[in-house]
């Protein structure tokens, strides 16, 4: 009897054993099914809520980098948002983060060889030191402002928005290809298309009431650059500092005071002139009194 009840005891014991085996390796396949679906699941979570918005692509014209355009689109509004409470009055902060971006432009200057008069073409080049870059502002279909920014070389770029409602609409109706040229001694916007200039803004339109070919209109251009060029030249029409005391120049005396001794010295002797004339006939006068006729000799 006692034979019997060890034998079964042993086998008792493995049939606990494999009993437990078999719940562990289901516990172990619920995990392995749990870990699959999580993993499965993040990838596709991921896709639903990205970390960043994608960049909303802006249209950009000749020689605007790639990384410039994506800093409009990304980076611009928030720039409208912050420095347009300033600079675009009127707006609300909803109508400043409604505002979009119209298509980037490289800022031109005038080519040296325009200016010079050597060369006509190309009549404008990118300018530099920094790089400088442009886009229309609009708000349903209206233009509202310019954003600028400068290339930095170690950093972002620097953004500017500007309320120039004039220009914008003028760049929007721009193509890509036309040069937006900014004409600093006047600070006024140009652009050339079919070998004419056209004015863009006020201030341009101020010196240049319309299109005029660029051959007749390059003088003036060379003429504003000679101004600034001589003024940046110590001696050469660089503009005299006021005194201390603020007022005129010792020279500006001077002048004043020989004006006035001449304008005197003119009046005196335009009094002078009849008085001397009324003396001289009394003169005359007395003197023809005082010659008696002389008596005849009594007889």
């Amino acid at each position: 009897m006692s034979a019997r009840v060890g034998a079964v005891a042993p086998v008792s014991a493995r049939v606990n054993a494999l009993g437990a085996a078999r719940t562990l390796t289901a516990l172990l396949v619920l995990l392995g099914a749990l870990v699959v679906l999580v993993l499965a699941s993040a990838p596709a979570h991921a896709a639903d809520e990205p970390d960043a918005p994608a960049p909303h692509p802006l249209s950009a014209g000749p020689g605007v980098p790639p990384d410039i355009a994506d800093w409009f689109a990304l980076e611009g509004p928030d720039a409208v948002v912050a420095q347009g409470a300033g600079q675009l009055p009127g707006m609300t902060a909803q109508q400043r983060g409604d505002v979009e971006i119209g298509a980037v432009r490289t800022v031109m200057e005038w080519a040296p060889g325009l200016i010079e008069g050597t060369d006509l073409t190309p009549a404008a080049q990118p300018r530099t030191n920094p790089a400088e870059y442009a886009a229309p502002l609009v708000l349903d279909d209206t233009a509202v402002g310019v954003l600028f920014a400068d290339e930095g070389e170690d950093a972002d770029p620097t953004p500017l928005v500007s309320g120039a409602t004039e220009l914008a609409e003028a760049m929007r109706g721009l193509d890509l290809a036309d040069p937006l040229i900014h004409d600093v001694p006047l600070d006024g916007w140009f652009t050339v298309t079919g070998g004419e200039v056209r004015p863009l803004d006020p201030a341009a339109r101020g010196n240049l009431a319309g299109a005029a070919p660029l051959e007749v209109y390059q003088p003036f251009i060379q003429a504003r650059a000679r101004q600034v060029e001589g003024s940046a030249t110590p001696g050469a029409g660089a503009p005299v500092p006021a005194s201390q005391g603020g007022g005129p120049e010792p020279f500006v005396w001077v002048a004043v005071a020989l004006a006035v001794v001449l304008v005197w010295a003119g009046i005196v002797v335009w009094l002078r002139r009849p008085e001397d004339g009324g003396r001289t006939e009394q003169t005359l006068g007395r003197h023809a009194r005082g010659q008696r006729p002389e008596r005849g000799v009594r007889r």
